[in-house]
């Protein structure tokens, strides 16, 4: 499938959907490791292929898609205390540095907000 692939090129690693806890122990700052850009477009990959692969036909991997693209969703936050630190704060919280720049003449992480 081109949904691993794609997850394996951001981590360069194979079969990195079967062995992420490993690799997320390898690199506990996996924001700070792979870039805060990659970890977010590989979330939004894992998503993808949970729907498309994975639901309604294996929920054993729809479920680790699920957990590992939810641990790189909140990767990004983990670089900063400001940010939401137990995951149940996660639910109301909004990253606003993502669409409007972090600080002030620095580029956006997503230029086009389209591709999220």
């Amino acid at each position: 499938m081109q949904w691993n692939d794609c997850v394996d090129t951001i981590f360069q690693r194979l079969y990195v959907v079967k062995e992420w806890r490993g690799l997320f122990k390898e690199n506990p700052v996996l924001a700070d490791a792979f870039g805060s850009r990659q970890v977010l477009i590989g979330a939004i990959v894992l998503i993808k292929l949970a729907k498309l692969c994975y639901e309604g036909k294996d929920m054993q991997k729809f479920m680790e898609t699920h957990l590992m693209a939810a641990e790189l969703f909140a990767a990004p936050a983990k670089l900063s205390l400001p940010h939401p630190q137990p995951a149940i704060e996660y639910a109301s919280y909004s990253f606003q540095e993502y669409f409007d720049g972090r600080l002030p003449g620095e580029n956006q992480l997503f230029f086009d907000k389209q591709v999220i």
